[in-house]
């Protein structure tokens, strides 16, 4: 293949193409990128060495950088033996989570030459076959066009790409790792602007899964076990079920779906994918269902691609990456959309059922005793907080993924590098897939309308139950006034009534001659009210001792300010005074002076 080659059948855009309304800037994908360029001599892979060495290249970044990335991805990795991953020792080498498709095609049609590979690999696997040249690796055809998918990115795949990505790969590799492992949404797509072109398309989708358990099932052992992501134990309310408590155990699990496709032009670009699935234990997919023992694939069988889906990567490839990173955009896009929708209506029928079932009115509830009253309006109020985090946390995941999007799609933004894709003629080289991008583009935007669509009625449930809230605090803050009035009642009846009675008894049971009165009921009755005005006394002291005390410190503050003001004024009496003595005793010394100079002049004279 020469250096260069240019575009056969490439055509100006048919203005009589297909339009559509995301699709009306003008072209923003340089021409550069519909030229080959020969990499092989260019892509070097640097040596292998230690894997712990390797790994801390892996993750140098600029300094600004290098905490936020650097500190997540060893956090991750944490624990993780690489020598048990280069030896195939545990899951690096029995679980099959990996799949990988090399090959090349000079017109960028048909299937092109691809590598032979088996179905899916283990991070050793992986590890092993990525150690081989990309490029003039014996008889096998060059892995110009490169697409890695990975489910449930555990640490052993994070050192097996880390240990074998290339320099220029690398901190895309580094970004696309960093943003799946933090839960961070991103859209975009970019085009180098310095030294060799290059672009970068890139998704990342976070999103939640519910998944319920049944009776036997406990949330240890009815999720992953593999250590990516975090999950949360809900209970939520059956639909159409009138008796309280009647609720039914769910798991909600984080996951994501991330994409990034890199490279120099329309043949040579490397896509990686990472996706949770975690979740879908509780659907009856076994995690390890793809096997590594697999034969290799033969002419009869299907080879989906795990990316794109609902295209067969052997036979009938997406070559072109803008193409292919719209249909893996849409067909990775349809799992957060079902989940979304789940997940929104079940929580509108646990809101609603438990408003119904738990009355959030007064007059439902004030027949009840003080006590039951109080714990149902405590039961309330802590599942009216639990459900407003719950939604605020969800708001903001979803929030996060349609911002990334209105700023992809808007004008001058990152859709404009899709622009010219569905206006070439139909005999041209650009048409094949590019028919579709339009298309995706269109039911990408009706999914993320539907996005803002949850989104508006995630806010509506949060407002509800914010009025709730205020309520339920309000009533609780009333019925604490209640208590403390009753309480503090309570409390006056014994100091005031039951102490002096008690007191009384005890004095009138003591020996006859200790007391200076007569043991008679009049003495007893007069002892009582004598008792009730000391505790009467001793409370309006203790009641006032505080602002006794406080006027007490203003009294002594202002006697303090006259003392320092008559001080002041003193001082300023006794320097005027001193003034006063040394001006006059100034002016005489001058009279004097001028009188013997009157004298010696006369004298002169």
């Amino acid at each position: 293949m020469p250096a260069k080659k240019k575009r056969n059948g490439r055509k100006e855009p048919n203005n009589e193409g297909r339009s559509y309304p995301l699709l009306r800037s003008p072209s923003k994908w340089d021409k550069w990128f519909f030229n080959y360029h020969d990499l092989a001599g260019k892509a070097k892979k640097r040596e292998i060495g230690r894997v712990e060495d390797e790994l801390t290249t892996f993750l140098r970044t600029p300094e600004e950088f290098r905490y936020s990335c650097e500190e997540t991805i060893k956090r991750h990795c944490k624990g993780v033996s690489a020598k048990n991953i280069e030896d195939g020792f545990g899951l690096a080498g029995t679980r099959v989570a990996a799949w990988i498709d090399d090959r090349k095609s000079p017109d960028l049609k048909g299937s092109g030459a691809a590598r032979p590979r088996k179905d899916w690999l283990t991070a050793t696997g992986l590890l092993r076959y990525l150690k081989q040249p990309r490029y003039h690796n014996g008889d096998e055809p060059d892995a110009e066009r490169r697409l890695l998918y990975v489910e449930n990115l555990t640490p052993d795949f994070i050192l097996a790409l880390a240990i074998t990505a290339s320099g220029s790969q690398t901190p895309i590799l580094r970004d696309a790792m960093d943003k799946h492992l933090t839960f961070e949404p991103s859209i975009q797509a970019t085009v180098s602007s310095e030294g060799m072109r290059t672009f970068q398309m890139e998704f990342h989708l976070p999103f939640f899964a519910l998944r319920k358990l049944s009776q036997s099932e406990n949330s240890s052992s009815s999720v992953c076990e593999l250590p990516t992501r975090k999950f949360k134990e809900i209970y939520l309310s059956k639909e159409g079920n009138d008796v309280q408590n009647n609720q039914e155990k769910y798991m909600l699990h984080y996951a994501q779906v991330s994409f990034v496709v890199y490279g120099h032009d329309e043949w040579n670009y490397t896509a990686y994918a990472f996706k949770d699935t975690g979740h879908e234990e509780n659907d009856d997919v076994d995690i390890n269902s793809h096997s590594e023992n697999d034969a290799l694939l033969t002419q009869e069988e299907i080879d989906e691609d795990p990316l794109a889906k609902w295209v067969d990567a052997s036979r009938n490839p997406i070559w072109r990456p803008r193409q292919y990173f719209l249909r893996a955009f849409e067909a990775q896009l349809e799992e957060p959309r079902q989940e979304w929708y789940k997940l929104v209506r079940r929580l509108e029928v646990d809101i609603t059922e438990y408003k119904r079932t738990h009355q959030f009115i007064w007059a439902a509830i004030a027949s009840r005793s003080p006590k039951e009253r109080g714990d149902e309006m405590k039961i309330s109020f802590d599942w009216t907080l639990q459900r407003m985090e719950l939604l605020s946390e969800l708001i903001v995941c979803l929030s996060g993924n349609i911002e990334q999007w209105d700023g992809f799609s808007f004008r001058d933004s990152g859709i404009n590098y899709f622009s010219d894709i569905d206006k070439s003629s139909s005999n041209s080289p650009e048409f094949m897939h590019g028919c579709y991008a339009g298309p995706s583009l269109r039911r990408i935007n009706r999914i993320f309308k539907k996005f803002e669509t949850h989104r508006q009625k995630l806010e509506s449930l949060k407002e509800s139950l914010s009025i709730d809230f205020e309520a339920l605090k309000l009533r609780l803050s009333l019925e604490g006034n209640d208590a403390q009035e009753h309480a503090s009642f309570t409390a006056k009846f014994l100091i005031w009534v039951l102490s002096p009675v008690t007191l009384a008894a005890s004095i009138f049971s003591m020996q006859a001659t200790v007391i200076p009165f007569g043991l008679t009921p009049a003495w007893f009755f007069t002892t009582v009210f004598i008792l009730i005005g000391l505790m009467f006394a001793i409370y309006w002291i203790m009641k006032n001792w505080a602002s006794w005390q406080k006027k007490a410190g203003t009294w002594l503050k202002v006697f303090e300010e006259v003392r320092r003001a008559l001080e002041r004024g003193y001082q300023n009496d006794v320097i005027l005074e001193e003034g006063i003595h040394l001006h006059a005793s100034r002016r005489e010394e001058n009279s004097s002076v001028e009188t013997g100079i009157r004298d010696r002049g006369s004298e002169a004279a």
